[in-house]
């Protein structure tokens, strides 16, 4: 599966801090429906959720947007965050 780096960033960090699609969708007061079209990139993220989300997982704006290399998740990942 190929996925934006941003994407990748904010799965794997919802991995880390145990969140799920339904968790970020209330922080941000929207459904998990469109939460999941945005971690399979079929939405763009938008630059103010990007911020809620890190300011939620409690790091910086720029571990989500880092752009260090080709994106890699795990099906463990992609598993943790999938309702």
């Amino acid at each position: 599966m190929q996925i934006s780096q941003t994407t990748a960033n904010i799965r794997a960090e919802m991995s880390r801090a145990g969140r799920r699609q339904i968790d970020i969708a209330e922080h941000l007061g929207m459904s998990q429906g469109q939460i999941s079209t945005r971690l399979n990139d079929q939405t763009a993220w938008r630059v103010h959720e990007v911020q809620s989300i890190a300011a939620y997982l409690g790091i910086s704006v720029k571990t989500l947007i880092n752009d260090d290399g080709p994106a890699t998740v795990t099906t463990e990942a992609v598993a943790a965050v999938t309702p």
